[in-house]
This record gives structure tokens, sequence and C-alpha cells, in this order.
């Protein structure tokens, strides 16, 4: 059933909502009523056909095309081709045609297209199967449905089958046989007990209930008497209370029989095409169920499925044994007389003539037994070397009779041998056993390479090991002395269950697998040169430093990139620490080169697959683990959330180089009442960002954490480390801003309740915001210019008087009215220039006049200072709305004055006298109703904007023209999600109009009404990142060049995280969206190097 068709379900309830769906998806899947096997289909087990009735007359057949979750699911095993064989290529093996419904088989085969003059057969031979039986206590419920789902759900299939034949070359060439592949798809058959795979007419693997009335053509199992070989001896296997579950991979062979016509189409003979298997995609085939098996019983069925759990009789709950080939072929003869004939496919009429001729089975006393392996004994043979050994028939292959427990699924280059190993000194070592550093000679061509090497049997560590380490492998000999079959059955699964995992992965910030060795049992991996990261951080932590920001912000990405690569493969981590991070590049402590940084991901003996359904099973590390894993202890269902729980306290151990809840004792409790680990007041000076991007993973709602898709966006923003603080000034506007040299931001503030003005000043620090203070003297009219001059700063109103303040005590200094002459229609204060090397004030005013005083004289009187304070005055036609000032050279000056029409007034001076005045314009011919609001000078360059506008011009300031110019319209912000984008707003003219602009550390930094901050080279005035803080017009761009920061005035903060994590919503309320925010940035660093 498709997903989308629940709404017929819901059709009386028109408006249901995305989340009621996904409520009834879960409430679906928790009751097995059906079961999520892909992202949108839905699998209903109770309808589909008991073996009953497929076989008793009814004939009832459910098929389900082999197909791939996605176009980015798991690539198992790399393309089997050699010089003579290929694979299937995808077109011809995949067809996207939907899940049949129940149907008669005639009448399913009679929508077979016919290919004349071929017919296909297979042979088979009975001892070449491949038979593993589960004697199970009791099925559990949902168990079938549940194995179904995971079956059907694996990606995996789709390349083994692709590769499950040897195909000749000529094959490509002939496109009548081609067409056999075309019209023969491979197909999944379920019913509620089992399901098989058939391909080309041939059954590749069936995985079924064994019932006493037995359907199997072949074996009754519950007829036969079966030994068992246990503590080398045989004895009698008892399975009169046991639920069978068989998996077969019959082998057989393909057989292609074309007809030879001579030129008047007459029939004169045929050709016979074989198709052999290839047996490491049998194995494959072999592996996938058996995981799929194992892990479901392990996570989903503890009680049950957990090994070597005994009954209180003492008999295993689950007994997974391998029968002897030959005695169940012999079986079969006794019991039937006359071997099984083969399948034949007539493609002359195009119907699929399945000839039964089966003979009744005969249940037999007189039988000879059947002699049987238990897979545990079989393991333990691999490990020492042997073969099992019939009591009948004597020695049999363990790559015949169970090929996985020799890995002979792997590819060859991946199965090592020890004689080119070398081992070298232990490294580490852990539950699993030892590492290694060894020397690998590959084969064949004589190189060598380091590697590590974990041993999962007791090795000996070395005659200069530590002594808890000598004690570690006195204790692990013992265990395995004792009872070797169960720790050697353990250190196959943990080696089994690690390389299911490595063998689809390939990333820069996974450690690749490199190969296996038998026997010592080993993973062989990439060596890290510098170890695990945890060890980097107590190294850290002894030199009393803490890692650099950008290494952390370094540190998370490659993590989080590497933990989103495998939720992309359906792959839960469940063990992220420290610990499990190894280091290829990493600073030391007080270093410079913080770009320095590569980390990998390792250990993944408790990863686990995933469905969208969820995982269970308990693991993970205490003080990491997610709370749905901790109060359930891993038998409810979670998802791939609990990973980002562990990110936030990987974050924790990076920012406190502590592990978290180190010295508590109930950590388990702590996490499941909300508690998490405290942090210094030192730590919290790391930028807010990272901070809240740790609170937010280690929320206690997994809906409210972050995907590992939206943590990549989040931590590769420019503004993730770049953000230091934020601070709300209230509902307010600004229009005024200076920085002294005290840490301190004076700001104007216009209250937005009377017609007051405050000055306001912030004190910060490289960490934070420190204080938030207000002048108590009110000014009645709207300060309109600052100016830091020398030790006081310098503010104009809107009245055209100029107020000085002492930096040092904050008294006023003087009060001058700059236009005492106008008349009744004062002229506001437009801009404050100060010219240090002439040590004289440029005041600029509404009405054109602009004024040079002396910043080394306080007026006397409020008044009347010219000639003594006013050294000189200027004039311009209109309105002069910036002011900047560049320095040719120690005798000549160039004022730039920005004014109204697009016109720039340029004023020389040499030797403090003024000599000419220029005027350019930014248009011609000159538009009106443009003004120049923004004028800035670095260098030998000028910078302008205009309103209404949208372009920052870049000027020579020799040929006195525009030299480049950049286009606000055309930028989008990056650190924006879908749901946030609004790319129709973006391009609004309105919302591109140029706020403000400045300079620091040669970028050009610019502010749109739209909240957006641009960020471009100065010089060439190409972007560099563009990034959206505010919900409304960037108000101010203040730069601290002494300490490297910037200061941003804005209306409406948006925080970085909410914009993608859909769990932490922003705050849209009116009131929030009308404050005006400060945020202290450290002006760096805006792109990542990695």
């Amino acid at each position: 059933m498709k997903l989308d068709d629940l709404k017929l379900v819901f059709k009386s309830s028109a408006a249901i909502s995305l989340t009621a769906k996904s409520y009834v998806v879960n409430l679906l899947n928790k009751f097995e009523i059906a079961l999520t096997w892909d992202s949108s289909t839905l699998l209903i087990p109770s309808l589909l056909p008991t073996e009953a009735q497929m076989k008793n007359g009814h004939h009832l057949i459910v098929s389900i095309p082999v197909r791939s979750r996605g176009l980015r699911g798991r690539k198992a095993f790399d393309n089997i081709n050699s010089s003579r064989s290929h694979s299937v290529p995808s077109r011809m093996l995949l067809k996207a045609s939907n899940i049949s419904l129940p149907q008669r088989l005639k009448q399913r085969n009679q929508g077979r297209k016919s290919l004349s003059s071929f017919e296909v057969t297979h042979r088979s031979e009975i001892d070449h199967r491949i038979q593993r039986l589960f004697l199970m206590s009791y099925f559990p419920s949902g168990f079938w449905s549940r194995l179904l789902s995971r079956i059907l759900a694996d990606d995996n299939v789709v390349e083994i089958v692709r590769s499950y034949f040897v195909i000749p070359d000529d094959w490509y060439t002939d496109t009548l046989l081609s067409k056999i592949f075309m019209e023969n798809k491979p197909e999944w058959t379920c019913w509620q007990s089992g399901l098989e795979l058939r391909y080309l007419e041939t059954t590749l693997f069936s995985l079924k209930q064994i019932f006493h009335e037995s359907f199997n053509p072949f074996f009754d199992y519950h007829s036969m008497r079966m030994m068992i070989y246990q503590e080398d001896i045989w004895s009698p296997l008892d399975k009169s209370s046991s639920s069978i579950l068989e998996l077969s991979l019959p082998q057989d062979t393909v057989l292609i029989k074309k007809t030879i016509k001579n030129e008047s189409k007459e029939e004169i003979g045929y050709t016979m095409s074989v198709l052999d298997l290839n047996p490491k995609s049998v194995c494959q085939l072999l592996a996938l169920a058996v995981e799929h098996i194992d892990t479901l019983l392990e996570d989903w069925y503890p009680s049950l499925g957990t090994r070597f759990l005994h009954t209180s009789e003492g008999r295993m709950l689950i007994t997974r044994i391998v029968p002897c080939p030959r005695c169940l072929t012999q079986f079969n003869e006794i019991n039937n007389n006359v071997n099984q004939p083969s399948n034949v496919l007539s493609l002359d009429d195009g119907i699929n003539h399945k000839k039964k001729h089966i003979k009744k089975v005969v249940k037999s006393n007189n039988s000879p037994p059947i002699y049987v392996f238990p897979i545990e004994e079989c393991i333990l043979m691999a490990f020492e070397s042997r073969n099992p050994r019939c009591f009948i028939h004597g020695d049999l292959l363990l790559g015949q009779i169970a090929p996985d427990i020799i890995f002979l699924d792997l590819e060859d280059r991946l199965r090592i041998s020890n004689e080119n190993i070398k081992r070298g000194k232990l490294i580490g070592q852990g539950a699993f056993g030892f590492v290694f550093i060894s020397t690998l000679t590959s084969r064949g061509i004589n190189e060598q390479q380091k590697v590590a090497v974990k041993i999962l049997q007791p090795t000996h560590p070395g005659y200069n090991a530590k002594e808890s380490t000598s004690a570690a492998y006195e204790i692990s000999i013992s265990k395995w002395e004792r009872d070797p079959i169960q720790y050697a059955a353990k250190a196959y699964c943990s080696a089994r269950q690690e390389i299911s995992i490595l063998i689809h992965l390939k990333h820069p910030n996974i450690v690749p697998l490199i190969g296996v060795c038998i026997k010592p049992l080993s993973i062989i991996l990439e060596l890290a040169p510098k170890g695990a990261l945890d060890k980097k951080l107590e190294y850290y932590l002894h030199s009393d430093c803490q890692i650099p920001i950008k290494v952390v912000q370094l540190i998370v990405l490659q993590i989080s990139r590497a933990l989103e690569y495998l939720h992309q493969l359906h792959i839960i981590y469940r063990d992220l620490k420290s610990e499990n991070v190894l280091v290829w590049k990493f600073p030391e402590p007080f270093s410079k080169l913080s770009n320095e940084v590569h980390v990998k991901l390792a250990d993944y003996g408790i990863s686990r697959p995933t469905l969208p359904t969820g995982t269970k099973g308990f693991g993970g590390t205490e003080g990491f683990m997610a709370p749905e894993i901790v109060k359930y202890n891993g038998e409810e269902e979670y998802t791939e959330k609990v990973d980002c729980f562990s990110f936030g306290m990987f974050i924790y151990e990076l920012i406190t180089l502590h592990q978290p809840f180190s010295g508590y004792e109930t950590i388990k409790e702590l996490i499941l009442e909300g508690i998490r680990p405290p942090i210094s007041v030192e730590e919290t000076k790391f930028p807010t960002n990272i901070l809240d991007l740790m609170i937010s993973c280690w929320s206690q709602q997994p809906r409210h954490r972050p995907s590992t898709s939206q943590l990549v966006s989040i931590i590769s923003a420019p503004e993730f480390i770049n953000l230091i603080d934020a601070i709300s000034i209230g509902t307010t506007s600004t229009s005024a801003q200076i920085v002294t040299p005290r840490k301190e931001v004076w700001l104007s503030i216009d209250s937005a309740f009377d017609q007051h003005s405050s000055l306001n000043l912030l004190e910060f620090s490289h960490e934070k915001w420190i204080q938030h203070c207000i002048f108590k003297t009110k000014f009645t009219q709207s300060i309109t210019a600052l100016c830091l001059i020398e030790e006081a700063v310098w503010a104009g109103d809107n009245i055209g008087l100029i107020h000085s303040y002492s930096l040092n005590n904050y008294s006023k200094l003087f009060t001058y009215k700059m236009d005492p002459d106008y008349g009744n229609e004062p002229s506001p204060v437009r801009s404050i220039h100060y010219l240090q090397e002439m040590q004289r004030a440029c005041i600029a005013l509404h009405n054109g006049r602009m004024f040079l005083c002396d910043s080394n004289i306080i007026p006397s009187c409020k008044v009347g200072g010219e000639g003594f304070f006013v050294m000189t005055e200027l004039g311009s036609s209109s309105c002069i709305h910036s002011i900047a000032s560049i320095n040719l050279n120690p005798r000549s000056w160039e004022i730039w004055c920005g004014e109204s029409h697009g016109s720039v007034s340029i004023f020389s001076f040499i030797d403090g006298v003024v000599t000419s005045q220029q005027i350019i314009n930014h248009n011609n011919p000159i538009v009106e109703n443009l003004l120049v609001l923004q004028v800035l000078t670095e260098g030998t360059y000028i910078w302008t904007s205009l309103y209404p506008g949208f372009h920052v011009y870049q000027w020579n300031t020799t040929t006195k023209s525009v030299i480049n110019r950049l286009d606000c319209s055309k930028l989008i912000p990056v650190s924006e999600s879908l749901r946030t984008i609004s790319i129709e707003e973006c391009f609004n003219p309105g919302r591109c109009q140029i706020t403000s602009i400045n300079l620091l550390e040669s970028k050009l930094y610019v502010g749109t009404n739209w909240g957006c901050v641009i960020i471009a080279e100065s010089i060439n005035m190409q972007p560099i990142t563009v990034f959206r803080p505010y919900s409304d017009q960037v108000q101010a761009i203040i730069p601290i060049p002494e300490h490297g920061l910037l200061v941003t005035l804005g209306k409406g903060y948006r925080p970085l995280i909410p914009r993608y994590a859909s769990g932490c919503e922003e705050n849209d309320s009116e009131d929030e969206n009308n404050n005006m925010f400060a945020l202290l940035w450290t002006a760096n660093g805006w792109l990542m190097n990695n």
C-alpha cells in the first residue's frame, strides 16, 4: 500500500494534517498492522497469503519487484567484473512496476510476453544447496512481518542480484539473448511466513517457516532424525517443541537453449548457453539474510534472540545449525526414490509450465539420521583452521556449507593472510581486544603500508606492555580456554557486525576498511597517525589550553558530515564520543595552525542499519546515550536522532575537555530528569551558536534535535563561530554609533514612546557583551551624528547643536550651536568626521554648510566661536549626508562629501588650505532624488552607496571614476533552509536597499533593508558570503579594527539554529521583531576551508 493512499482511508477528514498522518503511520507500525519498508510504501502482513493458500490449490501470488529505497542507497559491494564476465546492467534488472495484488498463478503467467526460439531451464543439484536452520523456541509476534520488511527494504539486494550470474561478453551483442533480461526481472514472492527471491525462473533465495505439514518438496525437517555435533560428540537433537526457520540458497545453474534455423527458417539444431553462479554473490545473499535475522532477534526480541540463552532444561532458546548437504541428498533420494525434475520455461508460448512431478514425501523411520553442526561450532573450526566432519560422509568444506563464516562474501583484496601482516607495537585496547600498529605487504606488488590491526582473539601484547594490559590478556585467554565456542562466536559476530557496516562506507571522515584476517580474527583499518581524539583533549587539558574555536568548528563539521553520510545510508552510529574519533591532523596547544584539522569516525561495532519504522537495541556509552534509549533499555523504537544527542555531548567534550557527568554516579537518572552536565563561566565564552547547538542537540525530545543534515548546514554557516554574542536593546532605533578605545560602543537611541533621545553604552570584551548602560541625560532632540575625537565624543543633534562628552568620566565638556543665524528653521547635523592629521573636526549640516573646527579647543560659549573654534566654512548647493577623507600625501588631503541627486563634492586641501572643489556624479545624465548616504575611504579608493539603490560603487580617487560596483539585488543569503529562504522576498528591490556599509581588514560589509549582511573583498568587490541575521533592516555596521571585531545593529534577531531545525521555531512575535539587537562578531574566517 502506498503511503499516499492513506488519504483514502481518511477521506472524511480532508483537513488531516501531516502530523496526524505521521502519528497514524507510527501506530500502524507499532501494532504491526502495517509496516513502512521504504519511504513511500506500507507492507500489510494480514493481506499476504498463507503458504497453504499459495500451494494447496489457491495459487495466490504476491510479487514485489526488487528495487532500491533511493538514489543514495548503500552500494554494498564492488561490481564483480572480469575480462570474461559482467554484471547485469541496472536498466535491464530493475523495473518501476508497483507491488502486484494477490492473483492466481495462471492469470499472472498469461501476462508474460513470449520470445520464440528460446527455452530457459535450470539445473539443480541438491548437495550444492546452502541450508541454514534456526530452531527457535517460538516465533514472537510480528517477527515475520518485521523480517520481511527489513529484507525488502535492503538496497544491497539490487547489487547482489546484478552480479549473481556470470554473464559472458558475447551476450551483450546478441539482442535476442538480451531480451531475456528485459523480460525476466527479479521479484520477491511474499507470504505471511516467508519470502523467496526469483530471477530467470529460478529461486535464488528462500526464507520461510517450516510447518509440521510441510510444503517443502525436498525436506520435511520435522520428520527427520538429527544428530548434532557438540563438545566433540554426536548426540540426538530434540526438535519436537521447536519452530523451524529455513534459509535456503539452491544455487541452480540457468540453462538457455537457443534454436538455430537455416535460411528457410527451418530448425536445424540449437545452442545451449550456461549461466554459472558467482559464488561471492551467493555468499553475500546468505550473509545479508543472516545479518537481518540475527539483528532483528537481538535488538527487537532480546529475551529470545540474545546468543547463548538457555531454557530451564538447558536447551538453547535458538539453535542455529548447518546440516550436512550429503545427508540431505541421501534423505531425499531414499524418501522420494527419484530426483527432483527441473522447472522448465518454454518461451515459444510465453507460459511458465512448471512440471511439478514431485512424489509424495514418504516419512520413514528407517531413514538415516541427518548430521548437523551448530553454527558456533563451525565458527570455532574456522578459527582453528579445521573443517566439519560428517559421521557418515567425512570431511566437508566450510566454504561450501557455511561460506559466510570464512568471509567469502568479501572481495579477494579484503581477505588478507596473516603472512602479509607484520605486527608492531600495541597502541590501544578495549573490550574487543588489542589494536597493534602493523605493516601490511600487498599481495603481488610488494608494497608496504602502516595499518592498524584490531585483533578480536586473545593475542599477547608483548613483553614491554603495561602490567594492566598483560593482566587483561591473561583474563581474556582464560575466558577463551574455559568456553572457546562462546567467545569465538562473540568475536565473529562482533567482526561481522562491524564489517557489515564498514564494507559499504567510503567517506573522507570515516576510517576505511582495508581488510580482514581470519586467523587470528582481525579487522585491518587505516592507521591514524595521531591516535584518538580523547588523548588530544587530555593533552590540551594538562597544558591548561582550550581548543581554538576554529578547530572546534572543523572537528564538529567533519564529524557531522560523517554522521550525515551514515544516516543517508540508513545507518545509526550509536557510540559517538571523542574516544571513537581518530586524528590525522591536529594543532598542538598554543599553535597558530588552526586550519590543520582532519579527523575520522571509527568503531562501528554497535552501529545498526535503520528502517523508517525505527530501530531497537541497547547500545552506547553512559552519559552519551539518548534518553529514549536509557528510559526503555533499547526495547522501544528510536531513530537516528540518538546520534544527535551524542553529538551534543561530543561538543561538550570539546569545549570543556571533560567527559559529560565526569565524577557523577547516577548518570542515568540525571539524563532522564533532563539534567545536563555543567559548564564553567570560562566555557560560556565560546561563541553563542556553539553553545546553542550543544543545548539543541541534547534536547530531551528527539523532535527538538536537529538532523545531521541540519547540523552540517548550521556548522558550515558563516555566522556559526563568527557570532560572539547578541543583546537586545529594546523597541528603539539608532541614528548614530561610534566605538571608543575603552571597548565601548556609543549609540544614539530614539525612544519609541516619546520624542526624547538618549546615549547608550555597550561594553564588550573579546568573548561577549558585558553590560548595557544608559546616560541619565535626556536629549529633547534626536542625536543624528557621533564621532570620536581624541579623548571625547562629539554628538550632533537635530537642531544643529554639538555636544561633547569626556571618555574618562562621561561628563559633558561643551555644547555649541553650529548655525545660529539660520532663522527659525535650524539645520540638523548630518555628519561629523575627524581629520586627525590636521587636528580638525569636519561638521556637515543638512542645509549644505560644512565647518572645519579646531578639535583641540573647547569653546567658551555656545555660539560665536568663529576664528578660534570654527576655523573654516565650506558650502554646497545641496544637503551633505556623509563625509570621508583621503590623505594623498603628507601635505595634500581630499574631503569627499555625499550629497543629493547622486552628486559627490570633492574638496582639496594643501597645507590645511582649501585649494579647489570638484563635483562628480554617479549618473550621466543626473538622476534626481538619489541621496549619497554612505561614503567610505581606505587607501586610494572610495566606496559609496545611494538611496534608493542596491549598488555599492568603488571609485578611483585619481581618475574620479567608478571602477567596480556590487549589485546586492543578485545575492541570496546562504545560511537558510527551504522553509526560511523566501526567494520571492529576497529579490524584491525594496528589500535589497542598502542601509549601511563599512570596511574592516580589506573586507567590505554591507547591510540591507531585509536584514542581510553582505561581505565582499574591498579591492575587487567580489562577494565572499551573504547571511541574514535580522528580520528587518541592518541599521549600522561598526568596525572595531583594534580587536578584529565587528558590531551590527538591526531589528529582529534571527538565531541561526531555528532557521534549520524545525523543532526550534523562530520567535516571530511582533514585539521581538521590533526589538533592536546588537550583535558582536569576530571578523575573520568567514569561509570554511574544510
